[in-house]
């Protein structure tokens, strides 16, 4: 599993989904445990020996580094959804945008949307790091697999790391052509199409 985060982190950094030292993934690998990518590390170039373990109540177990400053999101996330085994947390470009606007990004544009991300939580802007945005960020995660952070970025989950990466890439699909539909004549899915979509 830790090859498993090195991978994905890296597939983050190669689709422009996150900064170098931005973003962070986790993996529950137990009732009690979590992986978690490390705190102020280059993420396209990460080590097994960098991924760092800590146990539900947040105590460090074993790694090299500190974990991501946003361990205390990760941990309440799990928390809350204990149906979920992945986090990601990354900073796209079109959905970070989008979460620093009043303006929703518009899932009715394509059938792959409308059908895998179906709602999307809204943290409330908090300081990155702190108890108050993991506490924000874990409210929103109830009924949603997807979370916008006000002025911040985006937190997918998922039972893998593939569904939760998916979700991200989605979102941020989404959001490109919720940017471009400013400027561009896009139509909408018929709302036929739209309610059974989202029942699927």
């Amino acid at each position: 599993m830790k090859r498993q985060i090195i991978n994905y982190m890296k597939r983050l950094c190669n689709s422009n989904l996150t900064t170098s030292l931005g973003g962070n993934i986790s993996y529950k690998i137990s009732d009690s445990e979590i992986l978690i990518t490390p705190s102020s590390i280059d993420k396209a170039n990460l080590t097994e020996e960098d991924i760092v373990i800590l146990d539900i109540e947040a105590n460090f177990i074993q790694g090299i580094h500190k974990p991501s400053m946003e361990y205390m999101m990760h941990i309440a996330v799990y928390q809350k959804r204990p149906d979920i085994h992945a986090i990601i947390h990354a900073h796209p470009h079109y959905s970070t945008l989008f979460s620093a606007t009043k303006m929703p990004i518009n899932l009715h544009f394509t059938a792959e949307a409308c059908k895998n991300i179906k709602n999307i939580g809204i943290a409330k802007y908090k300081m990155m790091g702190t108890k108050e945005l993991a506490e924000e960020v874990s409210n929103n995660v109830i009924g949603n697999n997807i979370v916008l952070l006000q002025n911040h970025g985006v937190l997918t989950v998922g039972k893998d790391l593939l569904e939760a990466f998916y979700r991200m890439e989605v979102l941020e699909q989404a959001a490109k052509m919720t940017y471009h539909s400013l400027t561009l004549p896009l139509n909408e899915l018929p709302t036929h199409e739209i309610d059974y979509l989202k029942s699927l």
